[in-house]
């Protein structure tokens, strides 16, 4: 056979170079598809910030709604911002602060009383929202959950120091307590490091509501017409400064609070006067001398007790063990401010205030003092544990003819309602949470 040795083929090494330049062109070609900055990438980014435009754009419409209906009524109700929506919000605001936060499609934006929508975040893989879980029944009241306040220090000095009351402290945070205010003299209330657990649920709204799984250790004094007139406004004040935080806004706990957790609806009678007495009045000019002690802050005449101020009392296991076991569960102990008493406590139990003020009145006396739990037994006054106390801590007294003032120390019972945008774990919509442990981790 004739070779012809003119004819021309492709050699072994052209045939590697081309495979090598067609390796190289298909990763050119991958990369600028699905490269971290490849065609697919940027188009999912357009997408995303297409859909974040489009969201941020319908939340600032709704919101500008929200704010121009809140100029006729002169307050902004932020859950009218569905009204604008085509989609359901999870919506929280603050009238107070003037700020809040709306979560949209998966957006949370930051919204203030001035109309202003700014994005803050999004909704993560893995994530879901704590009032939805809440909506859906898998928070349960009692339930454990890791929240922390803001530990950001505040100016003061410590009076007593967390080592001689065996004060367990969040931080050096506290809050100085006025005489001018609390009627029986400057305190220091430090932040203690407490458990929180979930005591109300909002089933429709998803608004969950924490209280301290204790009282705190220490106690807050209150006396006379300046305690009682500033109480509410007192305890508050000390529970917002200490225990509010990024994931909820922090108060005291009221009278209020409890009636609707244990079901209790009160019986009030109508409104009530007296005869020509001494009664508390913030713009009051007369004061009343009583032996050594000036008494201020007070009017005379016929003193009308609104309905409101009705004096009752109830055994909470009368009406909701699982309610007393949050709120007396564990033996407490409380101290007081006083200088002989400073280290004193007691293994007996605790008694909280409650943020709620109460006017006993018939025609000839009147009894002005502030609600509160008691969680030990009193066999002499007849108490049980878990009493929703009522005229027995009386801050001022007056007759037709006489005043005079009382104290009263008891420990503060703060509770939490978280924002709509905290988040939690989708691993944590399952299992119990009945524990310290075992607690809802907010994100």
């Amino acid at each position: 056979m004739k070779i012809n040795s003119n004819e021309k083929g492709i050699t072994l090494v052209a045939l590697v170079v081309t495979i090598i330049v067609l390796l190289i062109l298909a990763g050119v070609s991958l990369s600028l598809v699905l490269g971290d900055n490849g065609i697919i990438t940027r188009t999912q980014d357009a997408v995303n910030k297409n859909d974040e435009a489009t969201a941020r754009e319908q939340v600032a419409m709704a919101w500008a709604g929200v704010v121009t209906d809140g100029l006729a009524t002169g307050e902004i109700e932020a859950e009218n911002v569905n009204k604008y929506l085509s989609d359901s919000a999870d919506v929280d605001y603050d009238n107070e602060t003037g700020q809040g936060t709306v979560i949209y499609d998966g957006y949370i934006f930051d919204v203030d009383k001035d109309g202003t929508v700014e994005l803050s975040g999004q909704m993560e893989e893995g994530e879901a929202l704590f009032t939805q879980a809440a909506k859906n029944g898998q928070v349960k009241i009692g339930d454990y959950v890791d929240y922390t306040p803001d530990t950001t220090e505040s100016v003061g000095v410590l009076t007593l120091t967390s080592s001689n009351l065996n004060i367990d402290t969040l931080s050096n945070k506290t809050y100085q307590s006025q005489q001018s205010v609390n009627g029986y003299g400057e305190q220091t209330i430090e932040q203690e490091n407490l458990n929180w657990r979930v005591f109300s649920i909002n089933k429709e709204t998803g608004e969950v509501l924490l209280i301290s799984e204790t009282p705190t250790k220490r106690a807050l004094a209150l006396q006379g017409s300046i305690g009682w007139l500033h109480a509410e406004e007192e305890l508050n004040n000390i529970c917002r400064e200490l225990y509010s935080g990024s994931k909820g806004r922090a108060r005291h706990l009221t009278v209020e609070d409890v009636n609707q957790a244990v079901g209790y609806t009160p019986t009030l009678s109508e409104a009530s006067t007296s005869s020509d007495i001494y009664y508390p009045d913030m713009n009051g000019s007369e004061t009343y001398t009583n032996g050594s002690t000036n008494i201020d802050h007070l009017s005379k005449g016929k003193y009308t007790r609104s309905s409101e101020m009705t004096s009752y009392g109830y055994t909470i296991s009368d009406y909701s063990d699982e309610i007393r076991k949050i709120l007396i569960g564990t033996t407490g102990t409380w101290y007081y401010e006083t200088s002989d008493q400073k280290n004193k406590k007691t293994t007996e139990g605790y008694a909280s205030w409650l943020a709620s003020r109460g006017v006993d009145v018939n025609s000839s006396n009147a009894y002005f003092y502030v609600r509160l739990v008691n969680s030990h037994w009193s066999y002499s006054l007849g108490y049980a544990r878990g009493y929703v106390d009522y005229n027995c801590n009386n801050l001022f007294y007056a007759n037709t003819t006489s005043a005079n003032v009382g104290s009263a120390f008891s420990s503060l019972r703060p509770v939490v309602s978280l924002k709509s945008s905290v988040l939690v774990d989708k691993d944590d919509l399952s299992g119990e949470h009945n524990s310290e442990n075992a607690a809802w981790r907010l994100k």
